[in-house]
Formats: C-alpha cells, structure tokens, sequence
C-alpha cells in the first residue's frame, strides 16, 4: 500500500473544510506500552500531531511508537527495535466540561528487527521487516487551557514478524499499543 497515497487522499479530503475558522493543531509526547501474543517489548515512547476542524469533530493525525523488543517467544534472549508511525482520520467528540473521546481507525508502517539466541536449540534467531496495516483506535482524554492529556488503545491485525523462527514466513502477533500522551492545542 502506497503511504504517500494514502497521505495525499486525506489531505486533499480537508481542503474543502479550510474555509473554516475552527480549526486547530495538536502535538505531543507520552509514553506507551506495546503488547503482543510473541514478541515482548519494554521503553515505549510515543509522539503525536494533527489537524482537526471543530465543527466537524475530525481530526487527521499522525502517531508513532519506538519501542525496544526484549524477546520473542521462544527466543527470550532476543532483543531489537520496533517502530509504528501511523496516519488516520479519528472522530474527537469534546464535551463541555474539558472531556475527550475519540474513535479512530488508518493505516500503519511498522519496523523491527530483531536478532538473539534460541531458547531450546544453538542457533541464532532473526527477524527484519517491515508491514503494513490497518488499525482502530479508541481514546478518552482531558483538554483544559490549551493542553490535552489522553489515554489511547490502538489495534493491529495480526501481523507476519518475518523472522528465521515459525512457519514458513515467520511468526505472527497482533501488535496492540496502550498510550498516555500529553499534547498542545493551538486553536486559529
């Protein structure tokens, strides 16, 4: 799937709500946990931006995760990198007492690699990849004077992790990640 595609077609979707005064940026930092049935991860930091138009209650917004892998199943002494940087269209519903919800869903590009030595046999276990993939996302979050915190769950499929372990092509696990992420709000 072509990422700069996807880019352009929601770009283009917003132009004809410029004309709007209600517009507003976002950007953040947080931390996160990322979950999945065979890969083990620790040090999660996440990033957020978007662009939303009030009226509508729709914001494009990009978001990311670096993560270090600590082991996969049946290789606890692997360890490696894991990056998602995601792009979606979220519906933000606030409410007049500074609470958030938002549901989302996009698409993702996610990066590892991984190498280590096999639990039960002598050999060396790697993996090096890249997927893409479709995710949903939920959120719920506080806004006051100009600043957003917002706790989130976003869910992958499950993904094939190409690795020299597993079936013909890998492994596979269903990357889900849990974020706190604190942000700005610039409203023009």
């Amino acid at each position: 799937m072509n990422l700069r595609l996807i880019i352009g077609a929601f770009g283009f979707g917003l132009i004809p709500c410029a004309a709007h005064a209600d517009q507003y940026v976002t950007a953040g930092v947080g931390v996160c946990e990322v979950d999945s049935n065979n890969v083990l991860f620790s040090d999660c930091i996440a990033w957020s931006a978007g662009y939303g138009i009030e009226s509508t209650e729709l914001e494009i917004r990009a978001n990311g995760v670096s993560s270090d892998i600590v082991g996969i199943n049946g290789a606890a002494a692997a360890e490696g990198h894991y990056n998602r940087k995601s792009l979606g269209l979220h519906w933000v519903r606030p409410f007049d007492n500074g609470v958030i919800t938002g549901l989302g869903a996009g698409v993702s590009r996610i990066d590892y690699r991984f190498a280590g030595k096999a639990d039960s046999f002598d050999f060396q276990v790697e993996g090096d990849g890249v997927n893409y993939s479709g995710f949903v996302s939920a959120e719920i979050g506080y806004e006051w004077s100009g600043f957003r915190v917002v706790a989130s769950y976003l869910q992958h499929p499950d993904q094939v992790f190409t690795a020299n372990v597993g079936g013909p092509d890998g492994f596979t696990g269903e990357p889900r990640t849990y974020g706190l992420t604190f942000s700005t709000v610039k409203r023009f």
